[in-house]
Formats: structure tokens, sequence, C-alpha cells
């Protein structure tokens, strides 16, 4: 929850879930000083019959009068969730970045069972960018703007990947590339013929960059998912993709029984970032939270 305005609120959040889920806490209390953002964590228990999509809504209070509500859909028995709001308790105090060391931003710790691999040839750049990170968007804005905050689709803890910022101590880019890769856990995919991948992404590009999002399937056959760079015929076609849910179909191989995602940016000077959340993967279709068709 943020609070945009700069005086201080305090209220309630009414948490009313789908039939069959039950909620630990239906309300909280909040409070929150001008432009403070904070998590509020609620537990859900979803039946044993529930499957797919669920809705909840949040309904927010102040006073007793309605100040604001939103629908969320909830995943279930999906084969590959992620939101990266779990490594809230693993952020830092800023290293290189002029940031006040009272806001707690960024890690280089990936969730469990994913995994952050820069290339040997990746010179050292700016500490809290060097590689693939975990940050919230606050610090990352604070970092520097420059379309950064437009990312309306990441909530909480989101990964970025940013060679504008990582060129910015010590000039890493006169010396080499940018080049670190984002593993997901391994997914067994015996059976499967279809899978859909849909994740939140905020792009910018220039110059040689190039963003890919690669199937690796354990009989050794890779399958190209997305790429933005820039050419015209990829999925950016030379452009930058703010705020979009992409939403992918992987075909599985016949002899493959498991499969990790990849997400890559590389071939990066001093150009501009890549930022992803909300990550789902499953044998059904995903259906972008901004209910916009999917391609």
């Amino acid at each position: 929850m943020k609070n945009y305005g700069n005086g201080s609120v305090n209220g309630k959040i009414k948490v009313d879930a789908s039939e069959g889920w039950s909620v630990e806490h239906k309300e909280l209390e909040y409070e929150l000083s001008g432009t403070e953002e904070k998590m509020l964590p609620i537990k859900a228990t979803p039946s044993k019959e529930s499957s797919g999509s669920s809705q909840f809504t949040f309904t927010a209070y102040e006073g007793g009068q309605i100040i604001g509500s939103k629908n969320i859909n909830v995943y279930v028995n999906m084969m590959l969730g992620e939101s990266f709001d779990q490594l809230e308790s693993a952020l830092k105090p800023a290293v290189n970045e002029n940031i006040p060391s009272s806001v707690l931003g960024w890690s280089h710790t990936a969730p469990n069972g994913w995994s952050v691999t820069n290339s040997s040839n990746m010179p050292a750049g700016t500490e809290e960018w060097q590689g693939w990170s975990f940050t919230t968007k606050d610090f990352w804005i604070k970092a520097e703007e420059q379309d950064r905050n437009k990312f309306e689709l990441g909530q909480g803890v989101i990964a970025v990947a940013d060679p504008d910022e990582w060129d910015d101590n010590g000039s890493p880019a006169s010396k080499g590339f940018f080049d670190s890769t984002l593993t997901s856990p391994s997914v067994k995919v015996v059976g499967a013929k279809d899978l859909y991948l849909g994740f939140a992404s905020h792009y910018k590009q220039e110059g040689t960059q190039t963003a890919k999002v690669t199937a690796v399937f354990d009989n050794g056959e890779k399958q190209q998912v997305l790429v933005y760079d820039n050419k015209a015929a990829s999925d950016n076609k030379n452009g930058h993709v703010l705020n979009k849910y992409e939403v992918k179909s992987i075909k599985v191989p016949e002899d493959a029984s498991s499969m990790k995602l990849q997400w890559r940016m590389h071939n990066a000077k001093n150009n501009w970032f890549w930022s992803i959340d909300d990550i789902r993967m499953d044998d059904q279709r995903i259906v972008s939270p901004n209910n916009e068709k999917d391609r």
C-alpha cells in the first residue's frame, strides 16, 4: 500500500476473497506517513478444489469512508509463480548510489531455487546494479527516474537489470558489456505439450542492448520465447516496451521432462534497463492482470 499524499493517513483494509478461500485477517489496520509505502501481509488459504484464477477485492477505508478499491487475480496450483516479494527482508541500504542509508531497497540474493549468473567478462560497476538485482520501485526510482516510475504493473519487490545505472560507477561500459542472466527453478514438464508464460515487463531500448527469455529443456533443446533488441522484427520492434504484461506460449519437446526459464540482458553498454515482476507459468492460458486479450 502506498500513500501518494504528503500528509499522514490511517484506516483499514478489508479483504474479500473468492468462494472456497479462507482469509486469516479479513481486516488490516494501516498507518502511513507522507509518500510512505509498506507491505501488508495477508494469509489466504484456497480450498483443495481451487485451481486457476481467483479474484480478491481489497477495499481501503479512512474515517469509515471508502477511499479506494482494487481487484486482483490470484492464481492457484500454477507450475511456476514468482513475485519476488519474499525478498523484502533481504533488502539492504545503498552502497554506491546516493540514497539515504535509512532506505532499505536492494539485494543480489535470489529467491529460493532461482539464480543470477553474470558473465565472467562483465566489468564491475555500480554495486547495486551489478547484474540482475531485486529492489523496490521506490529505491530504483530514487537512483534515477527516467521512466522507471512508469512500471505500474511492478509491485513490492521487483527484479531489475539496469546497465544505465551500472555504468555510473567506474564507467564499466568503457571496458566491456553488461551481461547477466536470471534463471528460474527447474519445472517438471512431463506430459505437457503447450505451456504459457506471463510476466510484467518494463523495458527501454538503446543501441545493441538485447533482452531475451529462453526456455532451456533437460534434453538440451533451447527455445527462444521473447526477444527485445534493435531489430524491427523483434517483440519490441526496436522500441521501448513500458509497463506491459507479456504472455507467450512454449512448445514442449516430446522427450523433455523438465525445463528452466532464463531472462538474459546482454550486449549492453551505458544503455537503459529491463525490469520484470509477477511471473506465472502454467499449462493453462495465462490471463494478464489488466484483462487485456492475450496474444
